[in-house]
């Protein structure tokens, strides 16, 4: 039943254009700025603090550093694995707090790890959550990933990084974003 509403979810999605079907990895095309310009990652987004009946399952998708969706999952460690093989799994974004992946999740792959340091240029911008169906969404972040990458994030409430909702702060890993200020209010965010 589960795989079954996976591949309704993600055909739902791909009727309305906006993910691949689940397994399934597109080609990351760059584009001329790190400006995410990319579909929704998850078209049927879960409700956060419901609990799962299995009639609806969680969506682990994968984005690229231009926001460009490589697939959405049947659970988070699959996500991981292929964010790992394209390059390296940064940062997760879950829908729910505590890092709860019976909600939505978003893995983010970039070609490189961060630079360590977090005064000056990000090393990546994000500048679109919403084109990546993650606008207002997330409640809790983290960038441990154990694959040796060293990345922080800083949240903005505004598209195009405009205003940071977490008072000047790098995140490394926060089990709710509600105590920085930023719970289902980041609309961009920075990796460095």
């Amino acid at each position: 039943m589960r795989k079954l509403a996976v591949r309704l979810t993600c055909l739902l999605a791909m009727g309305a254009g906006l993910v691949p079907a689940s397994g399934t990895a597109m080609a990351a095309t760059p584009s001329t700025t790190s400006s995410v310009s990319a579909p929704a990652a998850s078209a049927v987004p879960a409700v956060p603090g419901s609990v799962s009946t299995g009639s609806a399952a969680a969506s682990h998708c994968v984005a690229d550093r231009y926001g460009k969706g490589m697939g959405c999952y049947g659970s988070l460690s699959r996500a991981i694995k292929v964010a790992n093989a394209a390059g390296y799994a940064v940062a997760v974004l879950y829908d729910w707090i505590n890092y709860n992946s019976r909600g939505d999740t978003l893995t983010i792959s970039v070609p490189r790890d961060c630079s360590r340091s977090t005064s000056g240029r990000a090393d990546y911008e994000f500048k679109r959550l919403d084109h990546m169906g993650w606008g207002d969404r997330v409640s809790s972040v983290n960038t441990r990933m154990g694959n040796g990458t060293h990345c922080d994030v800083f949240f903005h409430t505004d598209i195009d990084l405009v205003r940071d909702c977490a008072g000047k702060r790098w995140i490394d890993r926060y089990g709710h974003l509600g105590h920085y200020g930023c719970y289902k209010r980041a609309s961009s965010f920075r990796l460095s």
